[in-house]
């Protein structure tokens, strides 16, 4: 770390760090460190040749030296900051990999870069970064790749083995396949053949429960219309046995009373007569008897 002495009366009374550190945290930005530095080297530049030993003074071409060699620092500066613009410009619209301040890993596309406090910094995922801090460069179709692949055997490796596949699981085997058909042949590269093998199995292992429980519920159905039909004529018969005898009723309802109250007379009539009869027989027989012999 570099430090400015400061000077008074030819007596240094302190010094003064170029890299402010408050709380072990906070960092001067890039273009102070830079300003600082020119300042550093004027101050110190200065203060030699105020103090210097006039009997035995420091030679000019020893300053001359000095001066090339600070501007020699100060132009490779310039290269870099100019370096970093271009970097940062062709980082755009590509995929980053990124440690913060923090050491935490940041993954994302850069939407753009600017410069915040004479550093260049990049955008990603809505926060800034500056370009330093950038471990890795990709581009927007080998990283949609490599995150489909991830994602893809992410999938695989939910779902339950190959023998234990059921109907429930076709929701989670068809958006795997639907994925996998989305893929062309450079992002399906990045699938080892195992994986590819995998999902071609579970592919056809649902297919075979599919048509199994197709089968199966189709057999059912079957029953069930062959019951209900047998139910339906049952109930028909029954119906009919009803009619039937609601015609029987309805049909004796239906004879005339008057016909019923002539027969009625007619069997009252006969049975009169036939006791008359009855009383006619016995007065002859009386009368027979009360005559006197002669």
């Amino acid at each position: 770390m570099a430090y400015v002495e400061n000077i008074s009366n030819g007596l240094v009374t302190g010094s003064k760090s170029i890299d402010s550190v408050e709380n072990g945290k906070t960092q001067e930005t890039k273009q102070s460190k830079s300003d600082e530095t020119k300042d550093m080297f004027l101050k110190l530049l200065v203060t030699e040749m105020k103090y210097q030993n006039p009997l035995q003074p420091t030679d000019n071409t020893e300053y001359v030296k000095e001066m090339a060699t600070f501007s020699q620092v100060e132009a490779l500066n310039n290269v870099q900051d100019n370096v970093d613009e271009m970097r940062s410009a062709n980082m755009v619209g590509k995929y980053v990999n990124i440690v913060d301040d923090e050491g935490n890993a940041v993954d994302g596309k850069v939407d753009y870069t600017t410069k915040q406090n004479g550093e260049t910094v990049v955008c990603v995922n809505g926060s800034f970064y500056p370009i330093s801090q950038v471990t890795g460069v990709m581009e927007s179709a080998y990283y949609e790749a490599t995150l489909a692949a991830d994602t893809l055997n992410q999938m695989v490796a939910e779902l339950p083995p190959l023998g234990q596949v059921t109907y429930l699981d076709e929701d989670k085997i068809t958006a795997i396949a639907n994925l996998y058909n989305a893929m062309d042949s450079y992002q399906q590269s990045f699938l080892s053949s195992d994986s590819q093998t995998a999902i071609k199995s579970y592919v056809n292992r649902l297919n075979e429960v599919l048509a199994k429980k197709a089968q199966t519920d189709q057999e059912l159905a079957e029953q069930a219309a062959a019951q209900e039909a047998a139910e339906q004529a049952a109930q028909a018969i029954t119906e009919e046995d009803q009619a039937q005898a609601s015609e029987a009723n309805a049909q004796a309802a239906d004879t005339d009373p008057t016909e019923t109250v002539a027969a009625d007379t007619v069997a009252a009539q006969t049975t009169e007569v036939s006791g008359d009869t009855e009383d006619n027989t016995d007065t002859s027989e009386d009368t027979t008897e009360q005559v006197p012999t002669v």
